[in-house]
């Protein structure tokens, strides 16, 4: 009897901590709409002082994050990058599309969805009120990469390969990548403030101490 009732409170406790991390339900916990008002956690925001929303998301978990918001929020606009094979990733969303690219070591499709969210975010115009919202989930960084100045793809990839054969950890490793990635260690953030969008980050952790700096290396926090 002592047995079965230390069983079930074991199955509880692992049930409870399975539905706490489920990206699904954390971004229901922490996102509504009341009218004209968006809340995330403690954060509010009047919907209709912005012109568009745009959904951008990265990472493993990008997909139901991004399911999860679209049923309490539709976007106007937006896409996320998820990682190929993944079975929980091959569904499609209501709003925006849903690229597959490669995780650990990036490639060109890589690249070239990156660049997307990018062009979306320059194309803003000076008079619009844009409200980005960026889910950032593990695996964010090798999938949201646009390489800096003077590097390739191949280049990314190779330096990728050493680092994992180095077996450096997730904090040296992306502290290495957003040294040569044009979206990585803030920089996202910044082109936002540039175009003057007001963003907001749903992050994910899958990183021991939720480092923001470090998680998807970053790029919307330095």
């Amino acid at each position: 009897m002592l047995y079965e009732k230390y069983r079930k409170i074991a199955k509880e406790m692992i049930h409870a901590a399975v539905k706490a991390a489920d990206p699904t339900e954390a971004i229901k916990r922490n996102v509504s709409v009341d009218g004209d008002t968006l809340r995330i956690c403690d954060l509010e925001l009047k919907l209709s002082e912005f012109d568009r929303v745009l959904l951008f998301g990265i990472g493993k978990a990008s997909t139901p994050m991004a399911r999860a918001f679209e049923e309490i929020l539709t976007p106007d606009d937006g896409l996320v990058i998820t990682k190929a094979g993944d079975e929980i990733n091959l569904v499609e969303l209501k709003s925006v599309p849903v690229y597959q690219a490669y995780h650990p070591e990036p490639r060109e499709i890589n690249v070239e969805v990156s660049r997307k969210i990018v062009d979306m975010v320059e194309d803003i115009k000076p008079e619009e009120k844009v409200l980005v919202i960026f889910m950032i989930s593990g695996g964010g960084s090798a999938l949201f990469t646009v390489p800096a100045e003077g590097i390739s793809v191949d280049d990314m990839f190779k330096l990728n390969q050493i680092m994992m054969k180095w077996g450096g950890n997730i904090y040296q490793i992306n502290t290495i990548r957003k040294h040569v990635c044009e979206v990585k260690g803030g920089r996202f953030a910044r082109l936002c403030s540039e175009k003057g969008a007001t963003l907001v980050s749903l992050i994910l952790s899958d990183v021991v101490g939720d480092d923001l700096s470090v998680i998807a290396s970053g790029p919307t926090y330095k």
